[in-house]
């Protein structure tokens, strides 16, 4: 029928052939319709057909409707009309009475029926598993009936109604009871506030359910007649079953205990002490005098909180003691507090005989579990085995200074855990850092030894200087000395005679010297070695750096170095050297083989000159900018005809003075100690005195100096500024400007 509907609104209701018919009565002041119905068709099809257009055109024949049918239906389409079950359960309740196999039962629903047209409303009310045994009482509906559903799913209800109203119905049914050792009924109900009263002829019942898990059932006594089973739920499937109880002794006690242990155990020479707090409670009353056991390895050294009195020998822990516990006449409690102090009689304990702990038992309780902490020396490390029942707890980090703690969780008494000390290895871990500068004839190492950990007591660290002569050991965040002690060629240092700062980390300064033989420029450097005699040392790879001094550079030859491996820079380091190698763990003879060479200088240069006669004398001055890329070792080779007048010029590096001197083979070189940087401001000044009767105009031949270097970049021409005076006048000849080319 909505298909129809659907075919009706994509047409223009105005193209009903029974249009004008429905106008008239859709409007309020029309005159009634004609008692006969007209004939609209000369084929004599009546009214209860009408033609509809389709899309096309076409004629399509649709059979008739109500006018309130129509429109429940246009409303059903527009969305104003609810489309959901016509139908509400209020509440369903149970009552009846259970005989050995079967349950006589009377069975009452209310629910509420929403409609505003008259139509058949199916109503499931499951329950299949009962069955009709008398015709169902239903009120509140004139046209109804209960039948068997189609699906075989239980019954059904099947009503006419055209307006709300509220509907009641009462059936009796019979249900079969499973019987085993207990028995069951099995309800199949609709999903509603549902109350069961069931009456079963025995007395002394327990009765439980099995479904959604929100059933509520409890059993109230109907003596003499029995019992009466009540069970509050939300309706849906659930079982229901019931048997005869346990009697129930009041009087017996239902012991809990919780118990938590502190055990200390400080080293394998003394014995574990404990400390432990039992806290007894009686589920069911005031507490009476209960029996607790100890274990044969245990002996009590203080017991409070109630009187003891000896039992004889315990049955759950083999070997141990029972004592008697009675609470103080004085309190009336259902808890009761208990304290020991105990001491463990084993005196020795390892992987191969353990120290087993048993827990405190008290007998005939139903739950006993608790926490047990284990406090040890830092020195020492607890050792365990994992047994049933027994848990260990993690704790937070502790650092290696504090005292060492384990925790454990055991769920009942008596349990097992067997339980060592361990030694604690300290060891200790040394990094090493060699830093080594090489001069021309000596080689010095500036070395820093790091060396972690937390016991140095009584330790000692030996290294193998191999050939280096050592200089001093030092304590680098103090500068204090540090004790050595020198058997040739090994240096053991004395660790435990050095303070440390904050943390745990000694660094230990080492400076060494080592003189070179250069033999056709060949370089061989063995390193020192350290020496882990104590299994507890751990030696960590190390770093060397290498650095040459200004004029000179090393050519590493790494095919026949040993135990070296080459680094990358370190963006860190103040200073980058020109070669860094990782030092390999622990390998002996580690050595590095090179070549070392005279670095050329490379310069750059800006020159300006200035000649000037005054009072008699010709000054000439010359100024160098210099930068310097490599090969400064703090002197120049100067170049130019300097052989017979060089002693005549002064010469000043930075401001600061500087000599020229002459070499073996007559060379000119300019030295100062300032000529280690990469900028430099030079002046070279000389006097000669002029002779007035000399013929002129005449000829003076002047030699400006310039660095006697190969590799010299020249910025730029040369100025030569001439400042003539005195009478004299000077022209420069192009000789002069060419002097440095």
């Amino acid at each position: 029928m909505l298909e129809h509907v659907a075919s009706i609104r994509k047409v223009c209701w105005g193209t009903l052939i029974y249009s004008t018919l429905l106008s008239a009565v859709l409007v309020a002041d029309d005159p009634p319709l004609p008692a006969e119905r007209p004939r609209v068709l000369d084929d004599g099809v009546s009214t209860a057909v009408f033609y509809l257009l389709d899309e096309q055109g076409n004629r399509v024949m649709m059979p008739g409707m109500s006018l309130e049918e129509l429109e429940r239906l246009q409303r059903l389409d527009e969305g104003l009309a609810v489309t959901g079950q016509p139908y509400s359960f209020q509440s369903v309740s149970i009552e009846g009475k259970a005989e050995e196999r079967r349950a006589d039962l009377t069975v009452r629903v209310r629910l509420m029926i929403d409609t505003d047209a008259k139509r058949l409303i199916r109503v499931p009310l499951r329950m299949g598993n009962f069955h009709l045994i008398a015709p169902p009482d239903i009120s509140g509906v004139e046209e109804a009936r209960v039948d068997r559903a189609p699906d075989g799913d239980g019954h059904v209800l099947l009503l006419r109604s055209d307006r709300r109203r509220e509907v009641e119905l009462a059936l009796r049914m019979v249900g079969a009871i499973e019987t085993n050792s207990r028995s069951v009924l099995q309800f199949q109900l609709p999903s509603s506030p549902t109350t069961v009263l069931l009456d079963v002829g025995e007395e002394d019942l327990t009765a439980v359910t099995e479904g959604r898990g929100d059933e509520v059932v409890r059993t109230v006594s109907r003596d003499p007649a029995g019992s009466r089973l009540v069970v509050e739920s939300s309706g849906s499937d659930f079982r229901l079953a019931w048997g005869p109880g346990t009697p129930i002794d009041r009087s017996t006690p239902v012991l809990e205990a919780k118990s938590r242990w502190a055990i200390r155990w400080l080293s394998n020479e003394d014995k574990p002490t404990a400390s432990v707090d039992l806290t007894v409670t009686n589920l069911r009353g005031d507490l009476a005098p209960f029996a607790i056991e100890f274990p044969a390895e245990i002996q009590i050294l203080e017991s409070l909180g109630a009187e003891f009195v000896p039992a004889g020998e315990a049955t759950v822990l083999n070997g141990g003691q029972r004592w008697r516990v009675i609470p103080a006449n004085a309190v009336v409690s259902d808890e009761i507090k208990l304290q020991f102090e105990m001491e463990f009689t084993e005196q020795i304990a390892d992987s191969q005989r353990p120290l087993v702990i048993r827990g405190v038992h008290v007998v005939d309780a139903i739950s006993q579990g608790g926490e047990l902490e284990i406090r040890g020396d830092e020195e020492y490390r607890l050792r365990w085995l994992r047994r049933s029942w027994v848990r260990f707890l993690p704790t937070e980090t502790r650092s290696a200074t504090e005292a060492s703690s384990y925790r454990f969780r055991f769920d009942r008494v008596p349990f097992e855990l067997p339980v060592w000390l361990a030694a604690r290895q300290r060891r200790l871990q040394i990094n090493p850092r060699f830093d080594i500068r090489i001069r021309k004839s000596l080689a010095e190492i500036d070395g820093v030894i790091r060396v972690s950990g937390s016991n140095m007591d009584g330790r000692s660290l030996r290294l193998d200087m191999q050939g280096w002569r050592l200089q001093s050991i030092t304590n680098q965040d103090n500068g204090e000395a540090i004790e050595s002690l020198a058997d040739g060629a090994i240096e053991e240092v004395d660790l435990s005679t050095a303070q440390r700062g904050s943390g745990e980390e000694l660094r230990l300064k080492l400076v060494a010297v080592r003189a070179i033989v250069s033999d056709d420029q060949f370089l061989e450097l063995p390193l020192p070695q350290l020496l882990p005699d104590d299994e507890n040392l751990f030696l960590q790879p190390g770093v060397v750096a290498v650095e040459t001094e200004p004029g000179l550079s090393l050519v590493v030859d790494l095919p026949r170095s040993e135990h070296i491996d080459p680094l990358p820079s370190a963006d860190d380091e103040p200073r980058r050297p020109a070669f860094r190698f990782e030092l390999q763990a622990g390998a002996a003879n580690a050595r590095l083989v090179g070549y070392l060479e005279e670095e050329r200088p490379r310069l750059t240069l800006r020159s300006t000159a200035e000649i000037t006669v005054e009072d008699g004398f010709l000054l000439a001055q010359t100024d160098w900018q210099l930068r310097s890329v490599r090969g400064l070792s703090g002197r120049i080779p100067l170049h130019g005809n300097l052989s017979e007048e060089w002693q005549r010029w002064t010469v000043t590096v930075d401001e600061q003075p500087a000599i020229l001197r002459r070499d073996a083979e007559g060379s000119v070189e300019l030295i100062s100690s300032e000529l280690r940087g990469e900028q430099h401001r030079v002046s070279f000044r000389k006097r000669l005195p002029l002779d007035a009767q000399m013929p002129l105009p005449t000829v003076l031949d002047i030699s400006l100096p310039r660095p006697g270097v190969s590799e010299l970049t020249t910025l730029g021409e040369v100025p030569v500024l001439l400042i003539p005076g005195g009478g004299w006048n000077c022209m420069r000849r192009s000789r002069v400007d060419r002097f440095l080319n």
